[in-house]
């Protein structure tokens, strides 16, 4: 019986210096936790902070990226435009040639063709002549 009472009394004691050490860890918790909002505010104010700085940091960048867009397009609009006015100019300065050398080839053409057919109107109206007019008289004479 004496070993029951000691284990009692040693249960009771660690049972005790349990509850002892226990209120000290509660206290400390809650200690702990007090302190705990201003830095968990202190966190919140850092991360929203960081998040308007990245918010700033994209805002700049996409206007950095649309402004060099721009420009870009506009030189590449003008490239394309004096391109296409320089082709433009050939085309029509091609055209032109082309156009007067058929044109002076088809007049000449249009020559030839036009004292040919002159020639060979009147041969055809010669014959048709010929062909339906009476035969003249002889002439009578000594």
């Amino acid at each position: 019986m004496k070993k029951i009472l000691a284990f009692v009394v040693i249960l009771g004691i660690c049972a005790t210096t349990g509850l002892a050490t226990a209120s000290e860890t509660a206290e400390g918790v809650a200690k702990a936790a007090a302190q705990e909002p201003s830095k968990w505010s202190k966190a919140g104010s850092e991360i929203k902070e960081a998040a308007h700085a990245v918010g700033d940091a994209t805002a700049d960048s996409s206007h950095k990226a649309w402004d060099a867009t721009k420009e870009g397009s506009a030189d590449a609009y003008d490239a394309t435009k004096e391109g296409s006015v320089k082709a433009w100019d050939a085309t029509k300065e091609g055209s032109a040639k082309a156009w007067d050398k058929t044109k002076e080839e088809s007049g000449e053409a249009w020559d030839a063709t036009k004292g040919k057919s002159h020639d060979l109107w009147e041969q055809g109206k010669k014959k048709i002549h010929d062909a339906s007019a009476p035969d003249a008289p002889e002439p009578e004479g000594d």
